[in-house]
């Protein structure tokens, strides 16, 4: 069977990012920025509370991508405390909560790539959570390369902000 996709994803100017450490250095991270609030610096804030912030990716696999992470500046899962590793667990669960309401995914991938040899390009921790929809690719994906979102990003945050009781919501409870 031959591979959907035959080529790759070229970014060359990446390789001066990875190759060179201090250029890494001299920028400041961008979910720092996020949680900063920095003007100049896009942001699809769904929620923030309980030290972690949950935004829409702006570069997402599929509608409602959404990238979880601390407030805090920490650079691997293991520098979280314990409450910190329930706190974001919970966390994923009402994020998953809420786009089962608002756009009612079949999966989801959940996960998280740490350090550069691993595919993470941010040095701030940081989960991915990505719903999956039934027939996502179709020819454009295919054929023109090219993703294929349900709606703008504006759009997927205005519907989640209808929501957001969900994170009062304890989802580990016995109910």
């Amino acid at each position: 069977m031959e591979p959907i996709f035959n080529d790759y994803f070229l970014v060359p100017h990446k390789k001066e990012y990875i190759k060179n450490p201090h250029a890494r250095e001299k920028k400041k991270c961008i979910l720092c920025s996020i949680r900063d609030r920095d003007k100049d610096v896009p942001s699809f804030e769904v929620y923030r509370g309980n030290g972690f912030i949950i935004v829409l990716n702006l570069f997402p696999y599929t509608s409602g991508h959404g990238l979880i992470f601390p407030e805090k500046h920490v650079e691997k899962f293991e520098e979280l405390s314990l409450e910190e590793v329930i706190e974001l667990n919970r966390k994923i669960r009402q994020y998953m909560k809420l786009l089962n309401i608002v756009q009612s995914p079949k999966g989801y991938n959940v996960g998280f790539n740490e350090g550069y040899d691993a595919g993470g390009s941010i040095r701030h921790f940081h989960v991915h959570v990505v719903p999956r929809y039934p027939r996502e690719l179709n020819f454009i994906d295919v054929i023109g390369k090219t993703r294929v979102l349900l709606e703008p990003l504006e759009q997927t945050l205005k519907e989640m902000k209808k929501y957001l009781d969900v994170f009062k919501e304890d989802p580990f409870s016995e109910k």
